[in-house]
């Protein structure tokens, strides 16, 4: 049986071939920031989670003060005022971009607030992420690796599971890698491995990069790599403060009042290798675990970045031993690390914070009762054109008050007084060799 003859190749017109061009170019200029976003979080930390545009949140301007404190290595900032603000603004993100200082590498996150109202408008559709399978290991530096040898030494199950097999064949096996940083810049290594020792060692160039970027012993490289495309990051184990002018310590909270209450966009900067707790949290997880109950004896773990030897999650539990107000003459009925807390000491790690915010531990055991009374945020002025909100109490005309209402765990709690019981049997819960109640 014959064949039917092939159809002849359309030689395709001037304009798409433009098109075909131009779409090569954004999916390779899509598929970059991808893995740039993925190296920022690598440097940043397992636990650091930044909004997206188009997102529901909650700003804590204390949060935004404690973050400033720390990073200004003051013991207080009594001195900035207020202005009066709530202690949780609800925003909707309209920009969120991932940085790194140009001099020190030190990540950190830009992102524009637009204080939310109730306002009937249309949908704010996100994009949807990219998943790419992207491969990526961690490096703590040693004294060696930083020295004037201009050698560094690779673990060698990171190295062949992440860059490109070498020529084994050949010894020594080397080749060229080619890594941008957070910044764009271009830094060029050569990758060489000994057949009889299989260790393998980062040469050519290294030495350079070690000067350029001040690296010491005890900092970490992360090397990610998909298909052709390889990025290094920096963290480093000693953080270097840069403390903001005064006059940019003063704007910290007047940026936030003066945008309430002319309705316009105000900018904030995230800096995730401090020790405070993010200010500027997803709606979802406030609202849900502010449903909660706390009360004394209650278990929770929580989870926190355990950078050595291998950047991983480590879990630690603890007891709530109090709620109570951080500052209850600034910011009374405060969330914001609320809840006073013991870890367990058999497992208890150096600098756990002595307080923790309830949407980020997970109670364990004990069934959490749902509050049901509401608290009113108050919200006045301009009114942006975004969505809807489902659980609005207005039909979104006229530019006049707003009033939001979201769950309140301040009021005292009617459970603290019982001793937690075991669902099963009845028995009580006996946590850490003593009895929880």
């Amino acid at each position: 049986m014959a064949l039917p003859p092939r159809r002849p190749k359309r030689n395709l017109s001037t304009s798409e071939c433009e098109k075909a061009c131009g779409l090569r170019v954004f999916i390779r200029s899509a598929v970059c920031n991808y893995l740039r976003a993925q190296l920022w979080h690598e440097c940043a930390g397992l636990t650091v989670k930044i909004p997206c545009p188009g997102d529901r949140v909650f700003y804590f301007p204390q949060g935004h003060l404690k973050q400033v404190e720390e990073i200004t290595t003051q013991d207080g900032l009594d001195h900035i005022p207020i202005h009066g603000l709530p202690s949780k603004i609800l925003c909707k993100v309209v920009d969120a971009q991932l940085k790194a200082h140009s001099k020190t590498d030190e990540v950190y996150a830009k992102i524009t607030l637009l204080p939310y109202f109730e306002h009937e408008g249309p949908n704010f559709f996100r994009t949807v992420p990219l998943n790419i399978p992207s491969r990526s290991f961690r490096k703590i530096l040693t004294p060696t690796d930083v020295s004037k040898v201009g050698a560094c030494g690779l673990p060698a199950r990171d190295v062949e599971r992440t860059f490109r097999p070498l020529d084994m064949s050949q010894d020594p096996a080397s080749q060229d890698i080619v890594a941008k940083d957070l910044h764009g810049s271009t830094w060029h290594f050569k990758h060489t491995c000994r057949r009889r020792q299989k260790r393998h060692t980062l040469v050519k160039g290294w030495g350079n990069f070690v000067r350029q970027k001040k690296l010491h012993a005890g900092d970490a490289c992360i090397f990610l790599r998909w298909q052709t495309e390889t990025y290094v990051g920096i963290c480093r184990a000693v953080r270097l403060h840069r403390p903001p002018r005064a006059t940019m310590q003063h704007r910290v909270l007047s940026d936030a009042y003066l945008s309430i209450n002319a309705g316009t966009p105000f900018t904030v900067y995230y800096y995730p290798w401090t020790s405070a707790s993010p200010f500027v949290v997803a709606y979802d997880e406030v609202v849900e675990s502010l449903q909660v109950n706390y009360s004394r004896g209650m278990c929770f773990e929580v989870q926190f970045d355990d950078e050595k030897p291998h950047h991983v999650l480590k879990t630690f539990t603890g007891i709530i031993i109090s709620k109570e107000d951080v500052d209850p003459v600034k910011w009374p009925q405060s969330e914001w690390q609320c809840l006073r807390v013991t870890w367990d000491p058999r497992a208890c790690g150096d600098g756990l914070p002595e307080r923790v915010c309830p949407w980020h531990i997970r109670c364990l055991g004990l069934a959490a009762p749902h509050q049901q009374s509401l608290v009113s945020v108050y919200q006045e002025g301009f009114m942006p054109n975004i969505r809807h909100l489902p659980f609005s109490t207005t039909n979104g005309q006229g530019n006049g008050n707003r009033t939001l209402t979201l769950p309140d765990i301040n009021a005292p709690s009617s459970s603290s007084q019982e001793q937690p019981r075991d669902k099963k049997d009845g028995r009580r819960v006996k946590l850490f060799g003593v009895y929880i109640g």
